[in-house]
């Protein structure tokens, strides 16, 4: 075949080691219990079976690359090597999964895969537009296949159906494969067979990828209405947070409020205290005024009685110098003298009686005005002590209404704190509520991806179905 295709022989060759590495590196995928050895074979044949079926990208007559015969036998070998050392060591191999998704190691290993075969399918396309090979067709065929498997590896999870579906498609590029070597051999009833199966493959493919086409659009329109109620969510969470925002704005006002009305109230409880404390005061000193009266009434009865008996002496000094008057009066020259001092004693005596007598109205209208003062102290001292028992009346109602305002002070500040804490929490899930909105943007754009993806395989499909029933052997 080599002789027969000179030109074409790196063509060929390049194609035999891809397709060896591929082969020899998924039997070891197929043979080994899932884990880190399972995905990185897999993977790796992507990479390297789409980095030689690439370099025909630089190969042809005018290209100085040139590439031995043995070098799919060196292939093999490399991948025997290589497959028993993933397996032997899958403890050393990096992580395949993180938080139950591929990790990107794994993703971009096989995107690196699937851009090597889409390059190398648009290499083959070319050739067939050019010379309309068969081969230049099938080849390509195989490359798309390929090349979608490695690229939807990034869009499934593991046993999935997304799984199974690229794992299909690589099934039906190996059948392509094989239906090449078939050719070669000119194997006629084998490759009957061979087609009839392959027809069926292909049947299997164009139905699947047309379910799984049907299922894409479900989950996208789902993803679609996902999205919409993410965002009326995300709505509806922003409402409740700017409430919940409002409601920690008027708690922390109601707090400082009942702040400074406890304040209020213990400045006025100290008021009262004083207030009590000063009507105490005023008692005191009104009862030392009573008593101060209540003294100076007694004192003005006794200095009364002294007058009273002033007034009966001048009574009795008048009597007395009436009588030395008239004994004066009987003892002629010898008397006058006697009744000048009797008169002087009478003037005396009338004057001792008249200021006996202002000194008597003197004292009644002190009397009086200690009385009157006496009732007035009396009545302020009744008036003093309902005072007090107001005050302290007061004084008990405004302790009372302090330990409620403290009361509520400390229940407003604590809802105060409440409102802090659920408006914290309202940002939280703000922020998810957003992140979820985002990804759900991303799976619908994703979904839509990969509509358009199994859309083409689909087609894809339908094609190769049509090539193969016009194949002829």
């Amino acid at each position: 075949m080599l002789e027969k295709n000179r030109d074409e022989s790196p063509h060929y060759i390049w194609v035999a080691c891809g397709l060896i590495a591929m082969g020899i590196l998924d039997g070891f995928h197929a043979s080994v219990p899932p884990g880190a050895s399972f995905v990185w074979t897999h993977s790796i044949s992507t990479l390297i079976g789409g980095f030689f079926f690439a370099l025909i990208c630089l190969t042809g007559k005018d290209s100085q690359i040139r590439a031995p015969a043995t070098s799919p036998t060196l292939v093999a070998i490399g991948a025997v090597i290589l497959g028993f050392y993933m397996v032997a060591n899958s403890d050393v191999l990096p992580a395949v999964m993180i938080q139950g998704n591929f990790s990107p190691a794994v993703k971009a290993v096989n995107l690196a895969g699937g851009v090597f075969f889409l390059a190398a399918a648009m290499r083959f396309v070319t050739r067939y537009r050019i010379t309309g090979s068969t081969d230049d067709f099938l080849f390509g065929t195989i490359c798309l296949l390929m090349a979608f498997s490695g690229l939807l590896f990034s869009f499934s999870q593991l046993w999935n159906a997304d799984w199974w579906f690229w794992h299909l498609l690589r099934i039906g590029g190996f059948f392509v494969a094989i239906l090449i070597v078939f050719q070669w051999f000119n194997l006629g009833e084998a490759l009957k067979k061979l087609v009839k199966e392959m027809m069926e493959v292909i049947n299997v493919l164009a139905s699947s990828s047309g379910e799984i086409m049907a299922s894409t659009n479900q989950v996208a329109a789902g993803a679609t209405e996902t999205a919409a109620a993410v965002s009326q969510t995300s709505s509806t969470v922003e409402e409740v947070k700017q409430t919940a925002n409002l409601s920690s704005q008027k708690a922390r006002t109601v707090a400082d409020a009942a702040q400074k009305a406890v304040q209020v109230a213990q400045v006025g409880r100290l008021s009262v205290d004083e207030s009590i404390t000063g009507m105490g005061r005023i008692q005191g000193q009104v009862e030392a005024i009573a008593e101060s009266i209540v003294r100076l009434s007694e004192q003005s009865q006794t200095i009364g009685e002294i007058i009273a008996t002033v007034n009966d002496l001048a009574e009795q000094s008048n009597l007395l110098a009436v009588n030395a008057a008239i004994e004066a009066a009987k003892a002629g020259e010898q008397g006058k003298g006697f009744a000048v001092v009797a008169q002087e004693v009478k003037s005396l005596a009338k004057q001792s009686k008249e200021a006996t007598a202002q000194v008597r109205t003197i004292l009644n209208d002190i009397q009086k005005a200690t009385n009157a003062a006496v009732m007035a102290t009396e009545q302020g001292n009744k008036a003093v002590d309902e005072g007090i028992r107001q005050s302290m009346e007061a004084g008990k109602a405004i302790r009372q209404m302090g330990e409620s305002i403290d009361e509520s002070a400390q229940a407003a500040v604590q809802i105060a704190a409440s409102s802090q804490q659920q408006l914290a929490g309202m940002d939280q899930v703000a922020l998810a509520m957003e992140n979820i909105r985002q990804a759900s943007e991303q799976n619908v754009t994703g979904m839509r991806q990969v509509e358009v993806t199994v859309q083409g395989l689909h087609d894809l499909g339908q094609k190769l179905k049509d090539l193969v029933a016009q194949y002829k052997v």
